[in-house]
């Protein structure tokens, strides 16, 4: 400070004095006034020299024993809180599955008694035949579509995952909206119709509810405040959740957060709820997506600017019917990708370049993307198809039944019969009479009006023998 010999007010007095300057905060203060303001600049260094001895030892505390450090604490009340939510959840997961169970089980007992009685019938009517395999496989093969309504495994054949579904996947420019020429319009009406709510948590920060931050709009040059729907705390008040209902879709939003505070992590997501016309022929699916960006050391929190870009992408999946005159169904749903490098999402914070950040601004923009991708489902095997084949195997089996059946009645058993008597001739004429024992066997041709008899023969011959008759 200097001496100054002109009078000037004094700025505390407001007197005309002898003021001498105050080189710190370029004031002029009168003698008395100059040793009060001098003494409050003592009084502040002595608050600031305590102030840093005080954090200087909590700082070797910590150093010295890092386990007491809050973000330490911090962190195993997350672990806590985290396990119990897990076990509370999988509590609740158990009970319904426990639940659930005999209601499975009875409808799969069901379904086997209900066979069971099928096969024991089949037995008992003696009708097994390969039409009714081919019957059975064919109508089990039939029900394998469309493959979200298939809810068990295939038990007709030896692969169990034997679909009657075949996929086909493009890529597709958008058409314009006013276009009505194509049959899935609607599902694009759904989709451009969807509301979008942007869902941002702020993880292991000090803001609340309470404070000032607002949402930002950029529309061309123009700025508008939009309002935030829905603000809650989490986690013993270390996750600031906010939801912002988006008045359209490409939109680029700024949330603005005023102050000092620090953010650890971030968590970015959009939803939309589902919607249906003409009976569920064309649904819109639920949206529920989010991203969670944290740093790579603990020493970084949030940038107090960062940008999230969201691409949008419509997926359009389309089923086509079992039969030639039904009509297609359709479902959509909404695919994203975040083009963030996380690296550049986080920097260092010391107590040097804390008091630098006046604000934390995040920054959201969200863009559709100019192709579409399609998807195709269609049946491997139609119904009209399945019963055209069915019909033709079943006239196939039975002429091959009835082919056989005339072969073997007009060939195979004449031959047969042929064959048998053609062998038993020659094995009776070869029988001959035995020397050891000289019985003589003695073949007769007879007609039915001869009377002879192996007795007759012995007496006029007088030796013993065998008649065989054979019918002339």
């Amino acid at each position: 400070m200097a001496m100054a010999s002109n009078k000037t007010k004094c700025f505390t007095c407001n007197e005309e004095k002898i003021t001498y300057p105050c080189r710190g905060c370029s004031k002029e203060f009168c003698l008395m006034d100059l040793t009060k303001h001098q003494q409050i600049l003592n009084d502040e260094l002595n608050y600031i020299t305590n102030e840093y001895n005080e954090f200087k030892q909590r700082i070797n505390e910590q150093k010295q024993n890092p386990q007491n450090h809050l973000l330490i604490k911090q962190i195993d009340e997350w672990e806590r809180n985290s396990i119990g939510i897990i076990q509370q959840k999988a509590e609740e997961c158990r009970k319904t599955a426990m639940g659930y169970l005999p209601t499975y089980f009875n409808n799969i007992e069901q379904k086997f008694n209900d066979l069971s009685g099928q096969i024991k019938q089949i037995h008992q009517e003696n009708e097994f035949n390969e039409i009714n395999l081919t019957y059975y496989f064919s109508n089990s093969y039939l029900q394998q579509y469309p493959i979200e309504q298939v809810t068990s495994n295939s038990s007709f054949a030896c692969d169990i995952t034997l679909r009657n579904a075949k996929f086909t996947t493009s890529t597709q420019k958008r058409w314009a909206p006013r276009r009505t020429t194509k049959e899935s319009q609607s599902m694009f009406d759904l989709l451009d119709a969807q509301v979008f709510t942007l869902n941002i948590d702020l993880i292991q920060t000090a803001f609340t509810c309470d404070d000032s931050f607002y949402v930002q709009r950029f529309k061309g040059s123009k700025i508008i405040i939009i309002p935030i729907t829905k603000c809650e705390t989490n986690h013993n008040e270390t996750i600031l959740s906010l939801a912002i209902l988006l008045p359209v879709q490409e939109i680029s939003v700024r949330l603005v957060l005023p102050g000092l505070k620090t953010i650890g992590a971030i968590r970015i997501g959009v939803s939309g709820p589902s919607t249906e016309l003409e009976d569920g022929r064309f649904k819109l699916l639920d949206l529920n997506f989010a991203s969670t960006y944290v740093p790579s050391s603990l020493n970084e929190v949030l940038a107090d600017s960062t940008t999230f870009p969201i691409e949008l992408t419509q997926i359009v999946n389309q089923t086509d019917p079992l039969n030639d005159n039904g009509l297609s169904t359709f479902s959509g749903i909404w695919s994203y990708s975040f083009s963030v490098n996380s690296d550049e999402l986080f920097v260092n914070e010391t107590r040097y370049t804390f008091f630098y950040r006046t604000q934390t601004n995040i920054s959201v923009t969200i863009d559709e993307n100019i192709f579409y991708i399609s998807n195709v489902q269609q049946p491997i095997a139609r119904q009209t198809e399945v019963v055209f084949r069915n019909l033709l195997f079943t006239i196939v089996v039975l002429e091959v039944f009835g082919l056989v059946f005339l072969v073997v009645k007009l060939l195979i058993i004449p031959v047969c019969r042929t064959i048998n008597n053609r062998i038993y001739k020659k094995f009776i004429k070869k029988k001959q009479t035995s020397p050891t024992n000289d019985i003589a066997v003695i073949v007769v041709k007879t007609n039915r009006s001869s009377n002879i008899t192996e007795k007759n023969l012995q007496r006029k011959l007088s030796t013993p023998m065998i008649v065989e008759q054979v019918e002339d």
